[in-house]
């Protein structure tokens, strides 16, 4: 009645085991203001966090009967993401406190 039926089957061949380094290459987030509000219409903000970048390195390893095959190694960087805060232009900044102008002595006598 129009059905196909597929049955697959393998035999475990090697053992596969991985390792992780730490984390490396730390690149910390920015933050950025955007003055729109947040919301959920089109071209409103969307406010995240922020999220640092790094780099890890994988090691799979391939082995059969106790002995290592091979093994393979990726090298991974994910980027930092900004951080975005929605309704604000940042912080205010200071307005500069005007210097005196330089007191003269009065006139001699």
């Amino acid at each position: 009645s129009g059905s196909v039926t597929v049955r697959m089957w393998g035999t475990k061949y090697y053992k596969v085991g991985t390792s992780r380094s730490g984390r490396y290459n730390v690149k910390p987030f920015q933050t950025v203001y955007n003055e729109k509000p947040a919301g959920s219409r089109p071209g409103d903000c969307v406010s995240q966090p922020g999220v640092p970048g790094f780099t890890v390195d994988v090691t799979r390893t391939l082995s059969r009967g106790g002995t290592r095959v091979r093994s393979e190694n990726f090298h991974t960087v994910y980027k930092q993401e900004q951080r975005i805060i929605c309704g604000s232009s940042g912080p205010s900044t200071p307005k500069p406190t005007p210097t005196p102008p330089p007191s003269t002595p009065p006139p001699a006598h």
